[in-house]
């Protein structure tokens, strides 16, 4: 396995970049234990490739260039940005078509998650994102739906537990939300329209990050958060956080039981991204003497090798460090009933056939490899990090 060091100092090259973009200041020199090679693998693994080429481009590239051995790597650079500025094309001019379509039939709305933070950038395009995503009441998702599908998208996922998806290759993914959560009680009444759109609602400082959080731990358990959603973290505190009513934080937090994990959070935020200093007082669980704690360098560790949307093996380390292995075991084998009603629809209307279909989702599994693989990770010899 590869050094757990190159990995770290890997992504901390790349947070450094990513600061220095924001803030108009050079590209950090590379540190000997580090090649370039290794920083690209780590960044295309968090989708922050094209970011860090942007700022090693002006300053960088020719240096790149004039090494033999790196000209491909250059070429690889430039095409993905090349790729991620074509998306962010596309996707933003699909976001403002979308939501006229949505105000037009006076359709509520609240822009979630990528569209949110991408302003907090020095550049749009500095922020790259997989889809778009919209809440709106259960009531208007088919109308939602009939507007996508006219547009040319194809349903991915119809009746899902938390949202629905559609696609409209090669660029464009929607995720049509009728909750924020699984069984959150959050609705329009919880947000404010803009003022210059009564159909464009927003949330309030608090609860965006509350969300925020609340959407990065769902990936952490289920293998990784990626290291970009950090980095939204710490632009939205230095932006808003003088803004945010910081008791209505901390009281959303422990309602979702997500104080600990934001705190812990925090800390690794402001360890890769500030520069050195923290806007608070250092918990000593997590940074000692101005160095991180053992329990803060696992946490780095399970998000960078997670990518940006988690891995098989994180999913099962971070479910084995809460449960049994046979209790995981048989969650896997039994889902919850609102889990398998997103996988078989007719169990809404018909849930007596839930026992019938456990078998005929083992089946399934069994022919995409899921099940070898979910249980090798749970039974199999553990690995040793080095």
């Amino acid at each position: 396995m590869e050094s757990n060091n190159t990995l770290r100092a890997a992504m901390r090259y790349i947070a450094g970049a990513v600061r220095a973009l924001k803030y108009g200041e050079g590209a950090p020199e590379l540190p000997s234990e580090l090649t370039w090679n290794k920083v690209y693998a780590v960044a295309k693994a968090h989708s922050l490739a094209s970011t860090v080429w942007y700022i090693l481009e002006p300053t960088v590239r020719a240096d790149l260039r004039e090494n033999e051995e790196l000209r491909s790597l250059c070429d690889r650079w430039e095409g993905q940005r090349g790729i991620d500025y074509a998306k962010n094309l596309v996707q933003t001019a699909e976001f403002s078509a979308l939501t006229q379509l949505f105000s037009e039939n006076e359709i509520k709305f609240l822009p979630m998650k990528g569209f949110i933070f991408k302003r907090l950038w020095a550049r749009p395009e500095h922020r790259t994102m997989a889809d778009m995503d919209f809440c709106v009441e259960e009531r208007d998702m088919q109308r939602v739906a009939d507007i996508l599908i006219a547009r040319g998208y194809h349903p991915e996922v119809e009746d899902g537990v938390v949202h629905d998806t559609f696609d409209k290759p090669p660029y464009l993914h929607v995720e049509v939300h009728k909750s924020l959560f699984v069984k959150s009680n959050d609705t329009f009444d919880s947000w404010i329209p803009r003022e210059d759109n009564p159909y464009w609602y927003e949330m309030l400082p608090h609860d965006l990050l509350t969300f925020n959080v609340g959407h990065i731990h769902k990936h952490f358990v289920g293998g990784g958060c990626g290291a970009r959603s950090l980095f939204d973290i710490y632009l939205y505190l230095e932006e808003y956080g003088e803004k945010i009513d910081r008791d209505a934080l901390e009281a959303a937090l422990r309602e979702k039981e997500l104080s600990d994990f934001y705190k812990k959070l925090l800390h690794l935020v402001y360890f890769w991204y500030g520069d050195g200093s923290f806007p608070f007082e250092p918990d000593p669980r997590f940074i000692k003497g101005g160095k991180p704690t053992d329990e803060l360098l696992e946490m780095e560790y399970f998000i960078i090798t997670g990518g940006s949307y988690g891995c098989e093996e994180n999913r099962v380390k971070y479910a084995l460090s809460k449960k049994s292995r046979l209790a995981y075991a048989l969650e896997l084998a039994f889902p919850k009933y609102y889990v398998m009603k997103a996988i078989f629809p007719a169990l809404r209307y018909c849930p007596i056939l839930l026992p019938f279909l456990y078998p005929v989702r083992w089946i399934m599994y069994l022919f995409n490899g899921k099940v070898k693989r979910f249980f090798g990770y749970i039974f199999g010899k553990k690995k040793t990090e080095k």
